[in-house]
């Protein structure tokens, strides 16, 4: 049996923080051993807001605002240095101007993983976002043991004083156990056994969600001027903000910019319809970038009819998918959840009427100091 003091099982950014803090500290007077089990879900950057940030002293670089911008105009939000600023000053600006709300709904799609919040409480959400950094929340070079093996066949067991679970013919312990999948991957993977355990309320799961094409340019191809994080509105005024607005990344490296542009998508879509979503994202770009043909290198996924592709390609770009869609809720989690004497859910989507991941980075730490009072600091 290999034992481990923790074992974190998923990618959700709230228990890789808890799993950063666990390879700080040591127990007994020796270095906890720490267990990951990854799920497949792809490891991104993630835009939080800067006071966040350093609460949780994630590591960082440079902050910076978001802009919206459309054919005609662009606004900072929360910056007045040579354009024009997205800036409310009180409740009373918000209700007397649709247009701005409507900007609000249009960031909320990227920055938050809720739906059905209240005009208030989108401003309330955002307004700790006019100053944004990148938090890239990687594991390697860490003090982890990776578990890794086949996850088609789980068996779990909960004893008095540790969970076991048994896959690919090995046997893992731990007295403390984090389950930090989202619930699509949860869903996918759980067998009866750990669906009478976990108990997950997939009635808190929306229909829709977004993914992103990923477009390779040179570097010529993307004005140093623009923001990180940009918003394209598809034209001036009332837009379908699932249709008609795209979150852009832009990530500069040393030899090409790194677009990563944000589709809205029901999670249970075909293949057809993401590739059609694509396209309509890249002709955004095309009116955004001049110089967008010219200095293309690469997208992902091929945005090509959905029958001229092989099935091996298919194959590919529907795991791709699977992988990289960014469910959103229709219900809050308002703590994690205990379901066995080691076994703790931490919920995708805790506190989602907060920007996306504060109310994960919340509950993490919550269980990080629920376990640091639990344990006595001679044996830490």
């Amino acid at each position: 049996m290999n034992e481990f003091d923790w074992i974190i099982i998923g990618e959700q950014p709230g228990g890789l923080w808890l799993l950063d803090r666990l390879c700080r500290e040591v127990e007994g007077g020796r270095p906890l051993k720490v267990g990951w089990i990854r799920l497949g879900e792809l490891l991104r950057p993630l835009a939080v807001p800067k006071a966040v940030a350093a609460e949780f002293s994630l590591p960082i670089e440079d902050s910076w605002s978001l802009e919206i911008s459309t054919p005609n105009q662009s606004w900072i939000w929360n910056h007045s240095e040579g354009r024009k600023a997205l800036s409310p000053s009180n409740f009373r600006d918000l209700r007397q101007d649709p247009e701005l709300i409507l900007h609000l709904q249009a960031l909320w799609k990227y920055l938050g993983a809720s739906e059905n919040l209240s005009e208030d409480s989108l401003f309330q959400a955002l307004h700790p976002c006019r100053e944004l950094v990148w938090w890239n929340p990687q594991i390697s070079g860490k003090a982890v043991t990776e578990i890794s093996g086949s996850f088609t066949n789980w068996t779990f067991e909960s004893r008095e004083d540790h969970t076991v679970l048994n896959f690919s013919d090995q046997t893992w312990a731990a007295p403390r156990c984090i389950w930090n999948s989202s619930l699509i991957k949860s869903h996918d993977l759980i067998i009866d056994q750990f669906d009478d355990i976990l108990a997950f309320n997939q009635d808190a799961l929306s229909a829709s969600g977004i993914c992103p094409v990923e477009i390779q340019l040179e570097p010529l191809g993307v004005p140093a001027h623009i923001s990180p994080l940009l918003f394209r509105l598809a034209y001036d005024g009332i837009v379908d903000i699932n249709h008609e607005v795209w979150p852009i990344e832009i990530h500069r490296k040393e030899s090409y910019v790194l677009l990563r542009v944000w589709i809205s998508v029901r999670r249970q879509c075909s293949l057809e319809d993401i590739l059609e979503k694509g396209g309509r994202a890249v002709s955004a770009l095309r009116t955004l970038f001049p110089y967008f043909d010219d200095t293309l290198l690469s997208i992902f996924p091929p945005l090509y009819g959905g029958d001229c592709i092989a099935e091996s390609d298919r194959n590919k770009i529907e795991s791709w998918f699977e992988n990289s869609f960014r469910e959103f809720y229709t219900l809050t989690a308002l703590h994690t959840e205990r379901h066995s004497v080691g076994l703790i859910v931490l919920p995708p989507n805790s506190s989602c009427h907060l920007p996306y991941p504060v109310g994960p980075l919340m509950s993490a730490r919550n269980i990080f100091e629920d376990w640091k009072k639990t344990t006595p600091p001679s044996q830490r």
